[in-house]
């Protein structure tokens, strides 16, 4: 999934930045990636997130989970789109929630989120919402679900049929945030 991310990212950004914990081994995928690692890990995405803005070498990025099996660079240009027109952040909202790990940021919101985290809070949603984001925004132009995740092996392979009913998947769960690593047949 990672290496799908990375690809799908390379078209519509100057450069990528993968934001992982020490415990991941990603060195033998060769990914065209800057790789960071957590600066305290366990403190969630929202640690995660400034780390990977701060580290960041542009005034917006696009922030995702490894697992979005749908990313496709038109989506990724669309929400560039709408942040620069609503001041700097973008973030869908769909199945009624705000998609705070497919959203743009600016950032300089890493300084915002390290407040945040000061204050004991770790959610990239309270980020958004310090930022102004509306959290009523309709799903991007060419949106399609490419925000959609998965959280086990089991809603990792219903993903898969969707686009090959017959599909099977191998996934091996590694690291203490259970990244996964899959291989589609």
């Amino acid at each position: 999934m990672i290496e799908h991310v990375v690809a799908s990212l390379a078209p519509c950004v100057d450069e990528v930045l993968v934001v992982t914990s020490r415990d991941v081994d990603l060195s033998a995928l060769g990914l065209d990636a800057r790789i960071l690692f957590d600066r305290e890990p366990g403190r969630g995405p929202l640690a995660a997130l400034r780390d990977g803005l701060a580290a960041a070498r542009s005034e917006l990025a696009f922030v995702t989970a490894s697992d979005a099996p749908f990313l496709h660079p038109a989506y990724v240009a669309g929400l560039f789109e709408r942040a620069e027109a609503e001041g700097g952040a973008a973030a869908p909202t769909a199945d009624g929630h705000l998609q705070v790990l497919s959203a743009v940021y600016p950032c300089r919101a890493w300084r915002e989120a390290e407040r945040l985290l000061s204050e004991g809070k770790q959610s990239p949603w309270a980020l958004l919402e310090r930022l102004g984001v509306a959290s009523d925004a309709a799903e991007p132009r060419d949106g399609a679900g490419a925000w959609i995740g998965f959280n086990t092996p089991d809603e990792y392979l219903a993903l898969a049929r969707r686009r090959d009913p017959a599909a099977t998947a191998l996934v091996e769960w590694r690291g203490e945030r259970s990244v996964a690593i899959g291989r589609l047949s």
